[in-house]
């Protein structure tokens, strides 16, 4: 009996792990008072290749948050040659340049679900439509994001390390072996400007293991010294997750 109870205990309280291949799209602009510099058309930044990792943690009590924490790293790096002279801080570039970017997000967001059975009885015959949750919390985000250029003769440097919390809403929807699911964090408390949404769909076998795709999208705006970047990733990601 002593057992028994533990177990119920136990599994009231699930984690799930991920390990995704993320192919975002890089786009925006560096802008000052002196030029306009476009992060594809000037930099030639394409589709690039990310790793991306979550931990999910839920707790099937009343009024107990859910965790769930994730991380994206991007590595990039681009050669070309500039068709009209470039201004990046106090550096002017109008030659063949190298430029390249690293980029990371750790987010971590604590919400409450509130969940609910579809299912109506037709002829005394109950049919099951799935269940719907709905998902409201904070998300905090560590942005950084460092910006490389060089040239033969000069190089400069922007780097922005940024806290940033957000509201969280998320959306899921569960039947049988399939799960989608959509979630955005946007409304910025602080002086940056940023955005995170997600979505996608998810197929469960019965031993804990899942694959899945989804669409990631990523926005912040910021005012680094006398550059303003505004910078977006968006794109598909692919792979497994195991709950226990």
């Amino acid at each position: 009996m002593a057992l028994s109870a533990l177990h119920a205990q136990e599994s009231r309280i699930k984690t799930k792990i991920e390990a995704s291949l993320y192919l975002p799209k890089p786009s925006g602009s560096i802008e000052n008072g002196v030029s306009i510099s476009d992060i594809t058309d000037d930099f030639k930044f394409k589709t690039a290749k990310a790793s991306y990792f979550s931990i999910e943690t839920t707790f099937d009590y009343d009024y107990v948050p859910n965790i769930y924490i994730s991380y994206f790293n991007l590595n990039d790096s681009t050669n070309s040659k500039l068709n009209t002279p470039k201004k990046i801080g106090p550096v002017d570039f109008n030659a063949t340049i190298n430029t390249e970017i690293q980029y990371q997000i750790l987010s971590g967001v604590l919400y409450q679900d509130f969940k609910n059975k579809l299912q109506f009885t037709l002829f005394g015959i109950p049919f099951y439509l799935g269940d719907l949750e709905f998902d409201l919390g904070l998300n905090i985000e560590y942005l950084k994001w460092d910006f490389n250029i060089k040239d033969a003769s000069q190089s400069r440097w922007i780097n922005v390390n940024e806290l940033v919390g957000r509201p969280y809403f998320g959306l899921k929807y569960y039947f049988y072996y399939l799960s989608l699911y959509a979630n955005i964090s946007a409304l910025s408390i602080n002086s940056t400007d940023s955005t995170s949404a997600q979505a996608g769909i998810d197929y469960n076998f019965d031993d804990g293991v899942s694959i899945g795709v989804g669409y990631i999208y990523e926005n912040f705006n910021v005012v680094e010294k006398t550059d303003t970047i505004d910078y977006t990733t968006s794109g598909l990601k692919a792979g497994f997750k195991y709950t226990f």
